[in-house]
């Protein structure tokens, strides 16, 4: 029996003072988790029982395709990463550590390594192939930033799937399978979500999606087509940029510009619209000086610009000044030894603008911007909302959103450098095809309540709720209460007695905050009659106490 008087857990009327995300606020509130340290928390008997639901979801899901569980090691030698390269790659945000002899290791923050390794060492043959094995582990990742309680945290549960394949079409097959499982896990909890084209980072790979839940304090960016539902995160996100307003094409000049560099100035100057200026902007990738020539309306994307370039930095202005060209005039100019010139498709719709004139104080008026030179278009600027979209030309629109699980098809990424090989049909050594799959368990808890929750409290799906129903006793109703909890219990209810020695309206309200889907009510002045209140809807009934569990069955499907 789980009575409140002996239960582990206490209530908090007022909202922690550094919590920002309602799920941070409610949470600690409803007396789920406490934190530990920053980016670290404890997860309470009641949050503890609605991570252990969530984590059956997923497991039942992967066991249905065909998934193996298998629980790696969290500490891991560094070895293994610096083969992948990854042991720099992760930089500060990897905890590592040295044991007694000096050696490195460090606190798992994903498992790619680890399992290439144990691939390698297991299955020999292409028969034996393709694989699928998982586990729901806890995680370290050193982060700069914790905030939002279990959004971005130091130490969380995530599930994390590895699949080996000798071919490209076998891995698709098992992409897609995890693809719907992922599906069916997030109509489970109830969640609304957009699977999404999105950036492999730091995993690898040559195609990933990611699973986002809307939310108002994710971190992700979401554009979406409001016609034929394109839809990808902003790292990953093309558009067909509008076109400006027509404006009568001048002739071609060169204007004197005093002391005005920045776009603008320039626009001010000149009385133009921003995207009527074309920026050159100067930069070092891959050692090699680069002129990105964008619409003066438009940045650079950060993540683009990572996947263009394994490194890059902005030029300073002494680089510039040694290749013949003035630091806030730039332009177009053929014949710079050494330099690449890359223009964004951000200026397909620009028929003339403005550039520099690669002169102080100048800037070229009028400019047939299909006369430019360049030596690639490049797609490098970021998406806004109320671009084109890339297939139909619907308007995009953006949302922001949590990310709750990414899927990648990493190929030979990690089998390759870590020697991990098989033998195919003709005997000859083949490194794995391989994908992997992660979904962030504790995030989930955050997600569900994020998008479930109202001015009162949490309202938990009846999947993952803690308990699935909360009596109140009123009076002397102890063999009623008994009655009950055995009843519903039998029928695989979870039932949660408050006994405390508090006032109903105190009961009430804390029902109202922890969120137990159905509330039972029994008053010692209304003998063998329940009243059951449903917590989504606020419905309320009175009913006999035979009729409590059909009650309440009928009432669940309704929620």
């Amino acid at each position: 029996m789980m009575r409140a008087s002996k239960f582990f857990y206490k209530t908090l009327r007022e909202d922690p003072k550094d919590a920002e995300a309602s799920s941070h606020k409610l949470l600690i509130r409803a007396s789920m988790i406490k934190q530990i340290a920053s980016g670290i928390y404890a997860f309470l008997p009641l949050g503890h029982r609605v991570l252990k639901k969530i984590e059956t979801i997923v497991r039942e899901e992967m066991d249905g395709i065909g998934g193996q569980e298998m629980t790696m090691s969290i500490m891991m030698p560094a070895d293994m990463w610096k083969k992948t390269g990854r042991w720099d790659l992760y930089g500060d945000d990897m905890i590592k550590l040295k044991d007694r002899k000096d050696q490195d290791f460090c606190l798992g923050p994903t498992h790619e390594e680890q399992i290439t390794t144990l691939a390698g060492q297991l299955i020999s043959s292409y028969k034996q192939l393709p694989q699928l094995v998982y586990q729901i582990q806890t995680k370290f990742r050193d982060e700069p930033r914790p905030r939002f309680g279990l959004i971005r945290l130091r130490e969380f549960v995530m599930k994390d799937a590895y699949s080996f394949h000798d071919s490209e079409e076998s891995l698709k097959t098992t992409y897609d399978q995890v693809l719907g499982a992922y599906k069916r896990i997030l109509e489970r909890l109830e969640l609304s979500y957009e699977v999404v084209a999105a950036d492999p980072g730091q995993i690898g790979g040559s195609l990933s999606h990611e699973f986002i839940v809307p939310a108002e304090v994710g971190e992700s960016t979401v554009f979406k087509c409001d016609k034929c539902g394109y839809v990808a995160t902003s790292e990953v996100a093309t558009s067909v940029v509008p076109a400006p307003e027509f404006l009568e094409k001048p002739a071609l000049a060169k204007v004197h510009t005093p002391n005005v560099s920045s776009i603008e100035d320039v626009a001010a100057f000149l009385q133009l619209p921003k995207e009527r200026i074309v920026k050159a902007v100067m930069v070092i990738g891959d050692s090699d000086p680069q002129m990105i020539l964008v619409r003066g309306d438009r940045e650079l994307d950060e993540s683009k610009m990572n996947r263009r370039f394994s490194q890059w930095r902005m030029m300073t202005d002494e680089e510039i000044v040694s290749m013949g060209l003035v630091p806030g005039f730039v332009g177009p100019k053929e014949g710079v030894a050494g330099l690449t010139i890359l223009k964004d498709r951000s200026l397909d719709s620009l028929e003339w603008g403005v550039t520099g004139a690669n002169e102080r104080n100048f800037h070229m008026v009028g400019v047939d911007l299909s006369t430019l030179p360049f030596d690639e278009i490049v797609d490098l600027s970021a998406v806004v909302e109320g671009d084109l979209c890339p297939q139909c030309h619907g308007t995009l629109r953006s949302f922001t959103g949590l990310e709750v699980g990414h899927i990648f098809r990493l190929g030979t990424r990690y089998s390759e450098p870590l020697e991990a090989f098989y033998h195919d049909e003709n005997g000859d050594r083949k490194p794995f095809i391989m994908g992997c799959y992660g979904i962030g368990v504790t995030r989930l808890v955050s997600a569900v309540v994020e998008q479930c929750h109202d001015e009162f409290g949490i309202v938990w799906p009846w999947s993952v709720a803690p308990f699935h129903v909360v009596i109140i006793p009123m009076g002397e109703v102890e063999s009623q209460v008994q009655y009950l909890e055995t009843m519903l219990s039998s029928a695989g209810l979870d039932v949660f007695v408050d006994d405390r020695d508090e006032r109903p309206g105190v009961k009430f309200v804390d029902a109202d905050l922890i969120g137990f889907p159905v509330r039972l009510v029994v008053n010692a002045k209304k003998e063998g009659q329940v009243e059951i209140k449903f917590r989504k809807t606020g419905e309320t009934v009175l009913v006999d106490q035979e009729n409590v569990l059909d009650t309440i069955l009928r009432g669940v499907v309704d929620l």
